[in-house]
Order: structure tokens, then sequence, then C-alpha cells
């Protein structure tokens, strides 16, 4: 099984294929296909590929196993959750995680991926009801962070996390950390649940600069794995085009 989500951007048609065994070959009505996390890697004609590293948690596990191979401190913060009353929801909320996410982008203050520009990093409400599942939480009402998951008969992905965690005061800002913790365990015990073998954390940073990240998601137990991305570009024009930009990010933006 796969998540197959297609999309416009600007004169272009692109399409994302989420959590295949292997990439195939499409027809070229699209002008960009892209592969994400494939778990097995091949010879594409005219794709490239490129390997990453990710995480994930085996949930054919028990509850319990799963629960008990997590870090301390990390079920600590669950259970610090559910004492300050912090609830969570389930598909509901997505014009304001939508919201939220665009604001997290801007305070986050991220290096304009100019080269990258033609990805989709917040997709719109309509695709994240049609494809996505969504879990929140809240405080008091108000909606301190989420969660948005695609999944298929086999996997979850965590594909997109945000919260208002650097907009608050910083007692504000620990009780985010606490609702973060319990809405990606509230996910995994919903996937298992459904009958679903993996959780996939969407990605293992190599940046020395993402290592707490890296550390937080493994601390729920699971184990790396590399990853593969697949992506052929059909279009002359998005080819010159992406080939512009990302010159053009390197000069503006140097590591």
């Amino acid at each position: 099984m796969t998540v197959i989500i297609d999309y416009p951007f600007l004169i272009f048609n692109k399409r994302d294929i989420f959590l295949s065994e292997f990439p195939y070959d499409t027809d070229d009505t699209f002008d960009v296909v892209t592969f994400r996390y494939c778990k097995n890697k091949v010879d594409l004609p005219g794709y490239t590929c490129e390997e990453k590293l990710t995480a994930t948690i085996d949930l054919t596990r028990t509850s319990e196993e799963i629960w008990n191979n997590m870090d301390r401190k990390l079920r600590q913060k669950i259970k610090r959750a559910s004492k300050e009353n912090i609830t969570w929801k389930i598909n509901e909320n997505f014009d304001e995680f939508y919201a939220i996410s665009k604001e997290f982008v801007k305070q986050k203050n991220f290096t304009p991926r100019i080269g990258a520009m033609l990805a989709l990093d917040v997709p719109t409400v309509k695709i994240m009801k049609k494809y996505g599942t969504l879990f929140t939480a809240e405080l008091n009402g108000e909606i301190l962070s989420g969660h948005l998951y695609l999944e298929d008969k086999e996997n979850i992905l965590a594909w997109i996390s945000t919260s208002k965690r650097l907009a608050v005061d910083k007692e504000t800002s620990k009780l985010i950390n606490f609702a973060n913790c319990l809405l990606h365990w509230q996910a995994i015990n919903y996937a298992r649940e459904k009958s679903i073998r993996t959780f996939n954390w969407g990605g293992i940073s190599l940046d020395p600069k993402n290592s707490s990240i890296n550390t937080y998601k493994l601390s729920y137990g699971g184990q790396t794995e590399p990853s593969y991305f697949y992506s052929k570009i059909n279009s002359r024009l998005y080819k010159k085009l992406s080939y512009f930009f990302v010159n053009l990010n390197k000069v503006l933006f140097p590591q």
C-alpha cells in the first residue's frame, strides 16, 4: 500500500508517493514524480535516488512492551500531560493546525530554501483532510500543538509536527513538550489498534545541530534504518528552474 498525493504548483503538476516498498515507473503526465520513504533500493531508469535515515517502531509488539522500552523521562512527560489536564483530539482542528504550522515556519526562522521552494512543506487544509490523520493537543480550549500523519495498511508516518512553543512563555512551552509526547503516544496506540505494523518517524537528521531531535525520536525505543527517496523530472522547464534556484540558493545562503 502507498499514499499518493497529487497537487499543483504554479503551472506544474506534481505527484508524491509515500511508503512504497519499491519505486516503480509511472507515466509522464506529471511534471515531477517523487517517491518518499521507500524501504528498498533499486535502480530505476530516469530516477535519481537519495539514501537517508529514518527511525521506526515495531508496532507488532504489545502496548506494554513498547511503553516499557521507552525512555523513563519520556514516560514521565506523557503521564504529566494527563495530570495537567491536556486533552487530545483526532481529525479535528485542521484549520487551526494549518494556521499554527504557517506561523511556526516563520517563527522558526528557517533558512530560505529557494532551491527547494517547489516542495510541499505545508500542505493545504484540503490535502490534510483528504490524506492525513491529525492529532492535536489542547489546554483549556487552546490548541497547543499537533502532529499530522500519513498512513496505509502497514505504516504510519510522522509527516508534519507543529506547535506554539516559540510564541509562548517557558512554562507553557514545557506543557507543549508534554503535549507532544502524549500525541505521539496516542498515535502509536491508534496505529496498533488498526493493526498497522510500523511507526515511521519521518527521518533522522545527519546534521549535528539536530542531534536533540534524533535523541527524542529514538527515546520512544525505535531503531534507525535506511530510507530511499526517488525523483524524476519530466518537465524541461521545471528542471531548468530547479537548477537555477538550487544554485541561487547556494549563492545567497552558503553553508
